[in-house]
Order: structure tokens, then C-alpha cells, then sequence
């Protein structure tokens, strides 16, 4: 928790906004799985995270302002595809995550003040990325046994709305690292 914030207000508020993201989210999640999409477009990624990261390349390519991460738990905020990443950044896309408050627990890579200042932390129960704010990439359920959950691609206006809400909310209530957060050069990633 943050001095002179309103930790439970801010759980509270992010709490409330996830499972309407993660109920609109599972419903189409659901239709596709089951052949009876009616509205919208979901698009499997890949059943575990090594598909869903191979697949990320085009997303990346199309991705013209924005690509916001949530991540729950602990994690790296580069680790997801650091190339991709890099790349993104080179072309002036805007990149930024907020990680879940465990994730003071481990280190983070950020390699300069620049990269510090895009990653913040909240409370975070969904894995999302929000890319332009109109595509939304998040887990599914599992489809192979011991393969982690699978990823998908959502685009439809309540998802994306809900997702938005999320995300701004998140950012909003979210505080930056702090200065004895325990980082990580490229180097000693590497």
C-alpha cells in the first residue's frame, strides 16, 4: 500500500472492474469455443504461452500507439516478448504495465528511470494487454492438459469498453516503483 492512499478503495474499485471484464470476456471466450459466436470476434492465440508469444509478432506490427499490459502476481515486465518489446518502443509505441503489488517480492527489469516510469503497481487479478484501445489479449482457459492457459485475442465493443475502464482505472490508482524496488540491467537479465 501506498501512504495517503485508500488501499481498499483501490482493490474495491479494480476488483469490481475486472469481473466485468473477465465475465464479458469468458462469455465469447465460450461462444467461439463451443462454435456460436454472436457478436464480436475472439481468436485463439495459442494454447500455452509459447504459441500465444510466437503470435504476438503480427500484433505487434499492427499496434500503432499503444500496448498496455495488466500482470497478476510477479513477473518480469519485459518477459512476455523482449524483442517485440524493444522493437515497439523503437517506433513510439507507448508501453506501459502495472504489476501486481507481489511483484515487489522479485526483481523487475528496468533498465533506466524511462523504463521505471512505465511500469507502476496496483492490485492486478487478470493477465490483459490492451493494444491501441481496441484489442484485448487475455488468458483463457486451459485446452491441453499441463499447458497453462491458453491466450486469446478479443474484439468487441463491450470487451473492449470494459477492458478501457480497467486499465484507466488501474493506471490511475496505481503507484510508481519504489526507489528500493529491486531492478534488473539487460545484463544481468541476460
Amino acid at each position: 500500500p501506498t501512504p495517503g492512499r485508500d488501499a481498499a478503495g483501490d482493490w474495491a474499485a479494480i476488483t469490481e472492474l475486472t469481473g466485468e471484464l473477465s465475465s464479458r470476456a469468458a462469455r465469447l471466450i465460450g461462444q467461439a469455443l463451443t462454435g456460436r459466436t454472436e457478436t464480436g470476434v475472439a481468436r485463439l492465440l495459442g494454447e500455452d504461452s509459447t504459441a500465444v508469444r510466437q503470435n504476438l509478432a503480427p500484433l505487434e506490427a499492427l499496434t500503432r500507439r499503444s500496448a498496455w499490459k495488466l500482470t497478476p502476481g510477479s513477473a518480469d515486465p519485459r518477459s512476455l516478448a523482449v524483442d517485440l518489446n524493444n522493437h515497439s518502443r523503437a517506433r513510439g509505441v507507448d508501453l506501459r504495465q502495472v504489476l501486481d503489488l507481489v511483484a515487489l517480492g522479485r526483481p523487475i527489469a528496468a533498465t533506466d528511470q524511462a523504463s521505471r516510469d512505465r511500469v507502476r503497481l496496483a492490485p492486478v487479478h487478470v493477465q490483459m494487454m490492451l493494444i491501441d484501445e481496441r484489442l484485448v489479449v487475455v488468458e483463457g482457459p486451459v485446452l491441453r492438459p499441463y499447458a497453462g492457459a491458453s491466450g486469446w485475442l478479443l474484439d468487441e465493443p463491450g470487451i473492449t469498453d470494459a477492458a478501457c475502464a480497467l486499465w484507466h482505472e488501474t493506471w490511475t490508482r496505481s503507484a510508481p516503483l519504489p526507489e528500493e524496488a529491486l531492478v534488473m540491467t539487460d545484463r544481468q537479465r541476460a
